[in-house]
């Protein structure tokens, strides 16, 4: 213990990579032989390699049963968006990974709850009311437009004023939840200026599975999956997934006609074929639509009218995407691929107001399509290069459609264009070595050139160093470079939101520039009672260039209505430090706990930057007990008040919340029962306070059932 003493003394800014509960799953015969060829090939190391979802064992003690033993999803060799394997253990860019276990102990009903459980992290609707509510992803103090969303290596589209809003992204079928901070354009090309949130899928490889759930809760929340996996003989697969979500939704405030929780009701379906014709070969076909309708109504008066006028607000969603890919490993080391996938999203807006022909329409039409070529090959024994091609093109159209009342006796049609198919088109070239010179020393540079078809090109370079000063005691620190063009969205289009009856409205601007950024992330971590446990610090400081924001300072008002633009801030920054501890105890326990401070200054104003908390804190303490099938977490999150506005004149108040689950499985943890309640502290906004951003409604209690039934495996093609 005294060199681990020595060591963090001797570190002012440090490292905080999250590591939470890993859940145990079966090891079948065919990995342990893969595992046990690869550590042949590989130089040797001073821990222990494992297999997805087996923990290592300690070297100094194992358990029969612990908690860890089922919640530490991260410690696993991890593939992010087809770019390179890397060991958990060994990466100098530690990955925060959010595993099926915890995601399903959280209680977390869709992508943006699960991730915002992480520290550094956060996730919030009422933030950015103002531009729609979407449930926005947050990344050490920087805003959710400039983190990329992938689902398994795949780009997200169609986001609400430049934020993709992630309740619309279900947990169905999700095996974990990567996430990447700081400046990650090296690697993934614009849009990852803060940081990457890759959503994996559960693969089939030759299983025979049915797994799904019933859950019911408060305002008639409704929830309904089920995903088959069947393999057709030695050499495919086919994959089913469907889903369903529902909600009546809430009223807060109960002395106006306006309701505050929206009805929703969506609906979900992916099909995916694998065929491995021959040795190493590979090719897979998969398509998926997703749809959602939101409702809620707002009541308003206008002008100095009294008259209380009602309106619906819907939004209708449309997703659907398609895939085809064909991959080759020539070995265990080295493999290539080729990847063709395309991705439709359709927004319908409308504002109906009651017992009135008033009606305003507004429809919105994104595409992106995408083809890359990625390979990876093993230079020697400890040079692992992986290199890349892609180019992609996207379309947005924006169309809107109005009835207006002009007096009470007469109403004017009108029709027209925002956008009229808008196009941009990009290319780019990666590279990226993973070297491990000696076994206590890796170093990954990487470079990616990118050109746009509006703006130019651009070098992005990234490097990343992990050195272990003991067997359990490692110093990490790397450096990313980001770069962001402007979206089609920022460039032309015009977003409009109804807030209490006044139109809130953010104009695009075909001058905005690029925004760059360079992040530094350095920081120590020790395991000091084997790989369950965890100790670890980490400081950041992320600067960003011609940053773009909306200018709130200068609104046009036309009819009674504010209009925004975008502008280009010239400097801003976030910065501070993580820290984070992790250790399981007396069998059948583990505790978990972390602590974020974070300060973010736009440089230009010297105020600091709204909806960003100095303080965060989370934790959770965990029972498990595996003869009795029992699993119980409590877990809370606490946040400082934070400004709602860029002048810093007006505060949204301080949180906490209290979240807890129960479970209890049978048949050997096929089948599953469990009980969860949601802000069990009540935490609850101002209804009407625009600038309250607490978590709204309050208490929210849920629960169901869910069952993973497998049966005879198809016998894999030898290799």
């Amino acid at each position: 213990m005294k060199k681990y003493k020595i060591v963090l003394a001797a570190v002012a800014f440090t490292v905080f990579f999250p590591c939470f509960a890993e859940e145990t799953t079966e090891t079948t015969e065919e990995e342990v032989i893969e595992v046990e060829e690869e550590e042949i090939e590989e130089p040797a190391k001073s821990e222990t390699v494992k297999t997805e979802g087996e923990a290592a064992p300690d070297s100094s003690e194992t358990p029969a049963e612990t908690p860890a033993e089922v919640t530490a999803d991260e410690d696993e060799i991890i593939v992010t968006a087809d770019k390179i394997n890397e060991s958990e253990i060994y990466q100098p860019e530690k990955k925060t990974v959010v595993g099926e276990t915890e995601i399903r102990e959280s209680g977390a009903r869709n992508v943006g709850e699960a991730v915002g459980t992480q520290l550094g992290v956060q996730v919030s609707k009422q933030a950015y009311s103002k531009r729609g509510s979407p449930q926005g992803i947050q990344i050490q103090g920087c805003e959710p437009s400039r983190v990329l969303i992938l689902v398994d290596g795949k780009k997200v589209i169609g986001s609400s004023d430049g934020i993709v809003d992630t309740s619309q992204l279900p947990l169905n079928n999700v095996e974990k939840i990567e996430i990447i901070k700081g400046s990650s354009s090296a690697e993934y090309g614009s849009d990852a200026i803060c940081g990457v949130v890759n959503i994996i899928t559960k693969k089939n490889e030759g299983k025979n599975n049915f797994s799904g759930k019933a859950e019911y809760g408060m305002y008639h929340h409704r929830v309904f999956d089920a995903t088959l996996k069947h393999a057709l003989g030695k050499k495919a697969d086919i994959k089913l997934d469907t889903g369903y979500f529902g909600t009546e939704g809430y009223d807060l405030d109960k002395s106006d006609k306006t309701t505050d929780g929206e009805k929703i009701n969506s609906a979900k379906a992916a099909l995916g074929f694998t065929f491995r014709p021959e040795k190493g070969w590979n090719l897979g076909i998969d398509g998926d639509f997703f749809y959602e309708n939101k409702s809620r109504f707002s009541a308003f008066t206008k002008g100095d009218n009294p008259k209380e006028y009602l309106s619906k607000l819907s939004n209708e969603t449309f997703r659907g995407g398609g895939e085809i890919w064909l991959g080759y490993d020539f070995n265990k080391t080295d493999s290539i691929k080729l990847r063709i996938y395309d991705n439709y999203f359709r927004k319908n807006y409308t504002e109906d107001l009651q017992k009135s022909p008033e009606i305003t329409k507004k429809f919105t039409d994104n595409n992106f399509a995408e083809a890359n070529l990625s390979g990876k090959v093993l230079l020697g024994t400890w040079n692992y290069l992986s290199a890349g091609f892609s180019f992609n093109h996207e379309w947005l159209d924006n169309s809107k459609k109005s009835v207006e009342i002009i007096d009470e006796q007469t109403s004017e049609d009108s029709e027209g264009s925002d956008i009229d198919n808008k196009t941009i088109w990009n290319t780019a070239v990666f590279a990226q070595d993973e070297m491990t010179p000696f076994e206590w020393w890796t170093i990954i540079p990487g470079i990616r050139f990118s050109y746009s078809e509006i703006f130019s090109y651009m070098f992005t370079p990234k490097l990343a160093l992990k050195f272990f000063v003991h067997d359990r005691v490692s110093l990490n620190a790397s450096y990313g470079m980001g770069y962001k063009t402007p979206t089609l969205k920022h460039l032309y289009y015009t977003f409009e939101h109804s807030v209490f009856g006044h139109i809130i409205g953010v104009n695009g601007n075909p001058d905005l520039k690029p925004e760059t950024s360079h992040s530094v992330n350095a920081g120590i971590e020790a395991v000091p009672y084997g790989d369950q446990s965890l100790i670890a610090l980490n400081g950041y400081f992320n600067q960003y260039f011609d940053f773009i924001d909306i200018d709130y300072d200068n609104a046009e008002w036309i009819g009674g209505n504010s209009y925004y633009t975008y502008k280009n801030i010239s400097k801003a920054r976030t910065y501070g430090f993580e820290g984070q501890f992790k250790f399981p105890f007396a069998d059948y326990f583990a505790i978990n706990g972390g602590y974020v401070l974070l300060f973010a200054e736009n440089m230009d104003s010297g105020k600091k930057l709204p909806h960003r908390p100095m303080h965060q804190a989370k934790g959770a303490f965990r029972f498990y007990h595996k003869k009795w099938g029992v699993t119980a977490t409590v877990s809370g999150m606490y946040q400082s008040d934070v400004f709602a506005d860029a002048e810093n004149n007006i505060k949204s108040s301080q949180f906490f919340l209290l979240n807890a689950y129960l479970e209890k499985s049978f048949l050997d943890e096929t089948l599953r029962i469990y009980i969860c309640g949601n802000n069990l502290t009540n935490v609850k906004r101002n209804a009407r306070d625009i600038n309250d951003l607490r978590p709204q409604p309050g208490i929210e209690v849920l629960g169901g059932i869910s069952w993973d039934y497998s049966w005879k495996k198809a016998e894999k093609t030898k290799e």
